[in-house]
């Protein structure tokens, strides 16, 4: 998006309406693989994850795949794509974070999931 750049710092949102738009929304299984890989297949899903850990914070490349990272979960980001083995996720905090501002977290099977990565149980889908 360079004709709105991330700043990262507060300021006022100088939408234009001509951004994304919601297409819909699905409901989404907790704690389901299956469920989550359905829905983010349709489009951009929102998604918390544990954010706390240094694990997280300090993530710079490859597929965070430790359980030390937590599942309290306490921030949001985009989950954008997927493979078999790992959610793609988009952050907020810039490009200088984890693999210029995105990162894989590895899919362990259902449950709460590698820094307890969870998708809304409604999720609207951006296209």
């Amino acid at each position: 998006m360079s004709n709105y750049p991330y700043k990262g710092k507060k300021g006022t949102c100088k939408a234009d309406g001509t951004g994304a738009k919601v297409a819909g929304s699905t409901r989404i299984k907790k704690n389901s693989v299956n469920a989550h890989k359905t829905a983010i297949a349709r489009g951009v899903i929102g998604v918390s994850v544990a954010a706390s850990s240094s694990i997280f914070g300090s993530y710079s490349s490859g597929i965070i795949n430790s359980t030390k990272c937590g599942t309290s979960t306490n921030h949001a980001v985009a989950a954008i794509g997927y493979t078999s083995k790992y959610y793609i996720i988009k952050n907020s905090w810039g490009p200088k974070w984890g693999e210029s501002g995105f990162a894989r977290i590895a899919i362990v099977g259902d449950g709460e999931g590698i820094c307890g990565i969870q998708m809304q149980s409604v999720a609207p889908y951006i296209l």
